[in-house]
């Protein structure tokens, strides 16, 4: 007598864990490409910041 084995379901459930587990490294993929793109980009405008300040340093302000 073959006894009930759960070969599908866990089939199912290794097909279910690949889907998420490849869909949550796209999702970090994503997530490291947007914190990249929005780290150079602050830096860009940083760096334009200080270029900016640094013309003008020679402005002097009035002491209170």
């Amino acid at each position: 007598m073959v006894q009930g084995n759960h070969l599908s379901c866990e089939a199912s459930c290794f097909h279910w864990w690949v889907v998420f587990a490849v869909t949550s490294h796209i999702t970090m993929m994503n997530i490291f490409d947007t914190f990249l793109k929005l780290k150079t980009t602050l830096s860009s405008l940083k760096a334009s910041w200080y270029i900016s300040t640094d013309f003008t340093s020679v402005v002097t302000l009035e002491q209170r």
